[in-house]
């Protein structure tokens, strides 16, 4: 007889015994089915449950020291919490007895979890594996997969159980990758719509044929998962699997299965007392009534004409490889917290969101955000609200960060007041929430989800032993989305989206046979320009139309979801409403250019009305609704009325399209942008992104208070287009955090520079100075995508007073801050020191001509099809032409100009590539060069500048932009063209090294790079120093692959010292040297001559002392201070390398670590000195064997930090010092080392302590033992 297949095993899992045979003979599990499990009574002691539940430990025999995994049975079926209840109290009886500690060696907390369905009475009915991921100072995850025993999905069995093999434990965690599921989902999903749509006949064209095939899945989908519910029941009586049985079965009076689904379609859409209902049901079985909008027949499906074979149906439906047969579809929905390793509605939505995302991102600059990213937004926002309407910060940190109200079991802490958890559930309720740019949703659902789990946290503590109501968990959410969340985006593709994500998100929670109708969404999650129409700031003006709101609102709440008994109201008396109230602002509306440019202008004030209708007391839409917003114990009706402070919302948080300018020129052309710019006259200018129109309305959209949370592209922070955006930003706001990724790719397949700004508005007259907390995240290792823990390690507070109300940012932290703060108080800045003589290159208007294979003459644009032959020099030519042109007449020498284009400009000096540059200056007389006139004629229909009065719709204009020149002048108009007659210090604009360097005379560069009219030698010393290059990366733009952007705005700021003449002396000398040598030999290596002026000019900014000579005997006199104590102690170290491994002859990762293990130590005691290039017997012996292959002083410096942050955790950098110390002509690094008694530090994981001159690595035990007394001060 063949073994029992894994299937058969889940099969006849029915009790303890049949567990304990699919652990052992299906998993490998070393269990022996008579004594596996040892009862734990004790962990379930205490909690209140709505049921009984049992505890037994698992203890698979001979293992001991591994993962901690337990059986909880309960004897009915039970909700979420009732697990995080167990993991509660079994973590409480850890920290009180210290029993179960040395069984997490492994791994996180398992569970495996018995109980009945709402379906089966039986033991075992519904079983699930959980793994609890703890998280330092939140609360745990929980990641689950399992089974029902009236449905056993593929996905169990395939992705979920064979990953359990005893043999595999180490990675067991795999078992409950749902990003794994996710990722596999999406290919499928994506592969199978491409096939389907591949297959749709008679659409008018490719984008009809798509917006009718993404509808035509989203209903299957909501479908697929609802069958779940027992709604549906096929006419073979089926209910679980409704669509496959439809599909398989016959088609009675259709012809086709999609005429069957129109017919399903149209009976969701038709209520119980229509006369029409169940007309087709021989057919299609018994289908209740469900719309709220999602089955409306005025939509794509309904054009006439478009079909789809039945064969195209096979690949989603068919039960024997469609896609919906492999995957397991649950109905349990997945939250930020509680994650179930099944396609449910939350992934549904982030499939949707990436699909849609994909194939429009081009021309809509939408991303779809990490999950993580979203919940870190939405936590800190609801945080910040909360402490707003007066809960203390630590206790809305313990809600919401940790999931709870009360200490945990042996540990202090503050607990909620009852009053506090009562005003808390109703501040919850009273959050108005808003996406100005929802897209698919994600935002809207992570709001609707936190919401209501943090009012069920509270409802829980108030009404302690409450049974749970699924009625109730119903109408909760609910009242959360009749109330709290408002979204609006232009596209109507993702509106659809949004609300099928968030109908899916209220149906989990609809466990009753017969479903309640959906609500209807079309009046809170809307299509719209968001940032069309202006709001009104002053609303309590005479005429305000308070009456007709509060009649908009009722029908609002009615049309959302109707009491037993009323009807919807009509979309056309919904309509003559908003009328009523949209004729009082008729005056405002009508004076806006921009809201008649744009297609759909969102009248924020019309459309969500009653969010800021001024008045201090308020109806509500939930008095619409016969609910109780106290949720569950006073039982008393909807409370009607709430009280607000200010109009407006109270959170907007959003990821707003990344499209820069010229991208937002390009699709909605000059007149929208102009108007754009003229109707946000406070932050916007010519060349502003959209992110700032966005950012602009999100703060007028906020009540005083309300909380900020954008994700959008960095460059605002430092461009010189965002001036004005930052001025307003710290005027109107405090701003809390910023987080900034740089350039690493958190959006799935592309470099967006993306950065988190979190902010409060500030209340009218509030000039006071607030603390922002700056984060570099500088990698997506550990502890990312934990946020919190990521900026408690990589963050710090920016000093008071960073955020200039100007628009002048500072966003150094720690000692960073404080060596660039002593730059700007030792210099002046460089565009003073030159007396603003800083000039951008030169702008010709045409380099070059393209000859195509046509014969004909292009510009920078060939047209399609065209092969281009040759290029052709206008203004910018080659030596050879240079000299025929001289040769024909000698005057040509006078204004041809050796030109440097960025690529040419190195460190100290320019490239000769002999380009050369035709300057025909505004004013020249041109006739006065004939063989440069005759040159140019050539090409004069390109060089013409375009006439005032030209259409561009007729024809395009083949010369070059409208301007006040001649056709033979270059573009620009350079009036300081004087200055380029002498030697002038130049640099590029796009740089990832200090590339200052001195031009010949009369040397001149492109538009890709700058011009200074000095030619000081110790000043371009300076400039190419390390100092500087530090203060240039911490002001400009940030590109990608470490390159940064140095615009002159910024590089005029760059604090310049003015030394001694005897220091001015010995950099001109250095420099001098340097120049020398690359004359004979550009690539000649001048890394001493450079390492010598970065440590004079280092002094020059931060040293003390009358000379860097003197500072140099000073740390001399320091370091043979140390080595007279011969011995390593507890603050002091010595290495004689770095890299380099003296035994071996050869570099050795592990003596970088030893360094590390080192600083480790230090920082987790009293601080200390390490000194590499000193043996252990204190004799110098230098760390040139290191030098030898980091070639640079600077290189030793990152290869000795590139820990930090990483495997060093947290990042040290603020408390580690590193400066090279000549002595005995040799070079020794010292590292100096800060202690830190409020962090505890690790490598590797492992804590390191300094103990008798040695780094010594800590046991968990007295890890611990040592921690209570460091927190002390006894250590």
């Amino acid at each position: 007889m063949p073994p029992p297949s894994l299937k058969d095993l889940v099969d006849a899992v029915q009790d303890r015994s049949s567990l304990a045979d699919l652990l052992k003979v299906g998993l490998g599990w070393p269990v022996d089915p008579e004594e596996a499990f040892q009862e734990e009574p004790e962990i379930a002691q205490g909690v209140k449950f709505g049921s009984e539940v049992s505890v037994s430990r698992l203890v698979p025999a001979g293992v001991e020291g591994e993962r901690l995994i337990l059986l909880a049975e309960f004897s009915q079926p039970y909700v979420r919490r009732d697990l995080r209840e167990l993991l509660r109290s079994l973590k409480g009886i850890i920290r009180e007895t210290g029993r179960f500690e040395d069984h997490t060696g492994i791994g996180d907390t398992i569970f495996i979890v018995a109980a009945p369905s709402d379906k089966d009475a039986s033991p075992f009915a519904d079983v699930r594996f959980v793994l609890f991921e703890e998280q330092e100072k939140r609360v745990p995850r929980i990641r689950s997969f399992g089974w029902r025993r009236e449905f056993i999905g593929r996905t169990v069995l395939t992705h979920n159980l064979e990953r359990l093999e005893w043999s595999a434990r180490v990675n067991w965690d795999k078992a409950w990758d749902v990003e794994g599921l996710t990722e596999q989902f999406y290919r499928d999903y994506a592969q199978v719509f491409a096939n389907v749509l591949s297959q749709v006949k008679g659409a008018a064209d490719d984008k009809q044929a798509h917006a009718w095939t993404q509808l035509l899945f989203n209903r299957l989908l909501f479908i697929a998962f609802i069958q779940r519910m027992g709604w549906l029941r096929a006419p073979n009586g089926s209910k679980d699997g409704y669509l496959f049985d439809l599909f398989k079965g016959p088609r009675g009076s259709f012809k086709t299965f999609y005429g069957m689904l129109r017919a399903v379609f149209a009976e969701l859409d038709t209520e119980d007392s229509s006369p029409t209902k169940g007309k087709f049901s021989a057919d299609i079985g018994d289908v209740p009534y469900l719309n709220g909008g999602l089955f409306d027949r005025d939509d794509p499906l309904d054009i006439p004409g478009i079909e789809l074979p039945d064969t195209a149906f096979g690949e989603v439906l068919s039960e024997t490889g469609g896609l919906f047969a492999r995957y397991n579809f649950t109905v349990t929905e997945s939250t930020p917290l509680d994650q179930e390793v099944a396609v449910d509605p939350e992934m549904l939505g982030k499939i949707f969101e990436r699909l849609i995302i994909a194939s429009e991102r081009h021309g809509s600059g939408t991303y779809y955000t990490p999950r993580p990213i979203v919940e870190f937004m939405v936590n800190e926002a609801i945080k910040g609200y909360l402490v707003d309407r007066g809960l203390s910060a630590e206790k809305a940190a313990i809600l919401v960060d940790e999931d709870r109200v009360e200490p945990q079991k042996g540990e202090d802490g503050p607990a909620f007041l009852p009053s506090e958890l009562q005003d808390t559930l109703e501040w919850l309720f009273e959050i108005r929430a808003v996406d100005p740019a929802c897209g698919s949703g994600a935002y809207l659902l992570m709001l609707l989800q936190r919401i209501f789990d943090l009012v069920d946290r509270v409802e829980v503590s108030r009404d302690k032993g409450r049974n749970v109501n699924q009625k109730h968990l119903y109408e909760t959410k609910l009242r959360i989305l009749q109330r709290c969340v408002y979204g609006v985006d232009l596209s109507e593709t993702g509106i659809r989206l949004a609300r099928l994500r968030v109908w899916l998100s209220l149906v989990v929670e609809n466990k009753g046979e017969k479903p309640e109708p959906l609500p209807n969404f079309d009046f809170l999650i809307m299509q719209g320009d968001s940032i069309a129409s202006p709001l009104f700031p002053a609303q309590n003006v005479l005429g305000y139309p308070r009456e007709e709101i509060r009649e908009y609102t009722r029908l609002k709440g009615r049309f959302f979801h109707p009491k037993p008994g009323e009807t919807r109201p009509t979309r056309e008396q919904m309509k003559k409403q908003r009328t009523r109230i949209s004729d009082a602002f008729e005056g405002e509306l009508s004076r806006s250019s921009l809201r008649s440019l744009s297609q759909m202008p969102f009248d924020w004030e019309v459309e969500f009305a009653e969010v800021f209708d001024p008045q201090d007391s308020e109806e509500t839409m939930g008095g619409a609704l016969n609910l109780d917003v106290e949720a569950g114990r006073r039982g008393q009706g909807e409370l009607a009325t709430r009280t607000r402070r200010f109009p407006g919302f109270d959170i907007v948080v959003a990821n707003p399209p990344y499209v820069n300018s010229g991208e937002l020129l390009r699709s909605v052309g000059s007149d929208y942008k102009s108007a754009l710019v003229a109707a946000y006259p406070k932050t916007a200018t010519g060349t502003a992104d959209l992110l700032v129109y966005f950012m602009d309305r999100s703060l007028d959209l906020l009540r005083p208070g309300g909380q900020f949370a954008f994700i959008t592209s960095n460059k605002w922070l430092k461009a010189a287009y965002g001036q004005k955006l930052r001025g307003q930003i710290a005027v109107r706001s405090h701003v809390r955090q910023l987080i900034d990724f740089g350039d690493l790719p958190i959006f799935q397949g592309t470099i967006a520079y993306p950065l988190i700004t979190l902010a409060t508005k500030r209340i009218e007259g509030d000039k006071s100075e607030s603390t922002t907390r700056f984060t570099a995240v500088t990698s997506l290792n550990p502890p990312y995508p934990d946020l919190p823990t990521a900026i408690a390690e990589w963050g710090g507070d920016l000093p008071v007073g960073s955020l200039g109300r100007e628009g002048t940012w500072r966003l150094e932290i720690g000692e960073a801050a404080q060596k660039l703060a002593k730059m700007r108080e030792r210099g002046v800045p460089l565009g003073e020191y030159v007396k603003g003589r800083i000039y951008r290159g030169i702008l010709t208007g045409l380099n070059e001509v393209k000859i195509g294979d046509d014969g004909k003459m292009y510009g920078k644009s060939v047209p399609s099809g065209v092969r281009v032959v040759r290029k052709e020099g206008v203004f910018v030519i080659d030596g050879a032409k240079r000299a025929e042109l001289i040769a024909e007449d000698p005057k040509s020498a006078e204004i041809i100009k050796p030109l440097a284009i960025g690529r040419d400009i190195r460190r100290w000096v320019v490239e000769d590539n002999d380009r050369w540059l035709v300057f025909t200056r505004r004013g020249i007389q041109i006739d006065n060069y004939s063989a440069v006139k005759k040159h140019l004629l050539k090409y004069r229909d390109r060089l013409e500048p375009k006439p005032s009065d030209w259409n561009d719709s007729e024809r395009s204009w083949p010369g070059r932009k409208a301007g006040n020149y001649k056709w033979f002048e270059i573009q620009d108009d350079i009036a300081y063209w004087e200055a380029f007659d002498s030697s002038n210090i130049i640099y590029p604009v796009m740089v990832t090294e200090p590339r200052f360097a001195l031009t010949q005379p009369g040397g001149v560069t492109n538009d890709k790079g700058f011009i200074y009219t000095a030619n000081d030698l110790w000043l371009l010393a300076v400039l190419n120093s390390d100092s500087v290059w530090e203060y240039l990366v911490s002001i400009c733009s940030p590109l990608q692959g470490s390159t940064f952007e140095l615009r002159s705005q910024e590089v005029e700021r760059l604090p310049i010292v003015n030394p001694p003449d005897l220091e001015k002396g010995k950099l001109t000398s250095l420099v001098q040297q340097i120049l020398d040598k690359k004359k004979l030999n550009a690539e000649t290596d001048v890394s001493k001559l450079e390492a010598e002026i970065n440590k004079r000019v280092e002094f020059l900014y931060f040293g003390e002392g009358d000379s860097y000579e003197d500072a140099v005997s000073r740390d001399q006199s320091d370091i043979r201070m140390l080595l007279r104590q011969r011995l390593e102690t507890v603050t002091l170290e010595f290495k004689e390398t770095l890299w380099h491994d003296v035994r071996l002859g050869a570099v050795h990762g592990d003596r970088v670590q030893d360094v590390m293990k080192a600083i480790c130590a230090m920082l987790n005691r009293e601080g200390g000195t390490i000194l590499i290039g000193v043996n252990d017997d204190a004799q110098i012996v230098g760390i040139d064997r290191d030098l030898e292959k980091l070639e640079t002083a600077d290189k030793f410096q990152r290869k000795l930090q590139e820990a930090f942050g990483v495997k060093l955790r947290p990042d040290p950098s603020d408390l580690v010092r590193v400066r090279f110390i000549p002595i005995d002509g040799k070079t020794i690094a010292r590292v100096d080392i800060k202690p830190d008694r409020s962090t505890m530090f690790t490598f590797d994981d492992k804590v390191y302590i300094r103990r008798d001159g040695e780094s010594r690595v800590m046991s968990p035990a007295d890890t611990a033992h040592w921690w209570v007394r460091r927190q002390k001060g006894e250590d």
